[in-house]
């Protein structure tokens, strides 16, 4: 689950178009503040798209002072990312626009055929040495003797 934004301006000030966030991955941290309240913290990432298919660069802090304990901490997390964004969009699947412009890393171009011709292996003779001998001398064991 996720969120696709046309156009984000993140905290930093950067404005990135049709990017996809979430906060999937990340550990999410409560902490008490009193009767039915908490303190709700963790990382959202945003990626080119929600394939997520290169890892995100780009992890950004978001902290919620006085939630409701009674909901869901994912629930307040992304209603309080989708207040961020208003333009953002609920993807709860694989969604990318057709008409996405990516600009943090536009596409890879498409590949071209070409024929690669891989080289033939050649046989190359290796020779291993001979072994050679060699003399170890071994000292003569000597005897102990052990008188009373």
């Amino acid at each position: 689950m996720g969120i696709f934004v046309p156009e984000a301006t993140l905290p930093s000030g950067f404005t990135l178009t049709n990017v996809y966030m979430s906060f999937s991955g990340e550990p999410v941290y409560l902490s008490p503040m009193g009767p039915s309240q908490c303190q709700i913290y963790s990382y959202y990432k945003v990626w080119t798209d929600n394939s997520k298919s290169k890892p995100s660069d780009i992890r950004i802090l978001l902290t919620i002072q006085g939630a409701d304990s009674n909901v869901s901490a994912y629930t307040t997390l992304y209603n309080a990312l989708k207040s961020m964004y208003p333009n953002a969009q609920d993807s709860l699947v694989n969604y990318a626009p057709t008409s996405a412009t990516n600009t943090i890393n536009p596409p890879a171009p498409e590949p071209t055929a070409t024929d690669v011709t891989e080289p033939e292996p050649t046989a190359t003779d290796v020779t291993e040495p001979e072994p050679t001998a060699t003399d170890v001398t071994e000292p003569e064991p000597t005897a102990i003797v052990i008188s009373e």
